[in-house]
């Protein structure tokens, strides 16, 4: 039986404020998908809903398949979120995490992010320390401070990806139509040129939670 729990923490002085911060550090889904974790799904359908807002979520990596139960998110907005992970496969039993953002002295924030780890068998003893405690700290190093550089750079528009995404099989044609009847309805064409081109560049994950009011004030448009 493996009893032992590894305890990794890391923190990072970064000069966006929580508030700034905290809508791309508290983007789960953003976050996994920055630091390289699979599409979260089980056998290729959405994650299950479960009683008390609980889900059971899954991912497959390297022929591995991890399965787990995850309790609902504790939130304290800009400051702090934590989670607990019950796996029912894969090399971990269990998982915590506690994100911390808190106002430096100097300006800035101070994160802090802590994970918990308790293996399951043999294979997690060795897959912990080299996933979690090398893997992960230069992933999420990456990725926080790729975020505040994101922050800073909300001075200016912001640029979308070179280049386009590759559109399902009849994805332009449709998009086509829909521009044709936005127009027959008296959309300016200058939004809708726009419009077009985060649909055509940006990934799946952004494209899929458009918000209009959020764009709408992002571009100065009623």
């Amino acid at each position: 039986m493996v009893a032992r729990e590894y305890h990794y923490r890391w923190e990072w002085k970064l000069a966006s404020t929580p508030a700034q911060l905290w809508p791309l550090v508290a983007d789960t889904n953003r976050f996994n998908k920055d630091t390289g974790l699979p599409p979260l799904n089980m056998d290729g359908k959405p994650a299950q809903a479960l009683p008390n807002a609980r889900r059971r979520l899954g991912f497959s990596k390297l022929g591995f398949k991890v399965e787990w139960e995850e309790e609902p998110f504790q939130w304290v907005e800009p400051h702090t979120f934590s989670v607990v992970r019950r796996y029912s496969s894969g090399p971990v039993k269990q998982m915590r995490v506690l994100a911390e953002l808190n106002e430096s002295v100097e300006g800035g924030t101070l994160l802090t992010y802590q994970v918990w780890a308790q293996p399951r068998n043999v294979l997690g003893l060795l897959a912990i320390p080299i996933q979690i405690g090398v893997g992960s700290a230069r992933s999420f190093a990456a990725v926080f401070r790729g975020y505040d550089r994101d922050v800073a750079a909300q001075s200016s528009p912001r640029k979308l990806p070179e280049s386009k995404v590759q559109l399902s099989v009849g994805g332009r044609q449709r998009l086509e139509r829909l521009r044709t009847a936005l127009e027959s309805e008296g959309a300016p064409s200058g939004l809708l040129d726009r419009l077009i081109d985060v649909v055509e560049r940006e990934d799946d994950l952004e494209v899929s939670r458009l918000r209009s009011y959020a764009l709408a004030d992002a571009w100065g448009a009623d």
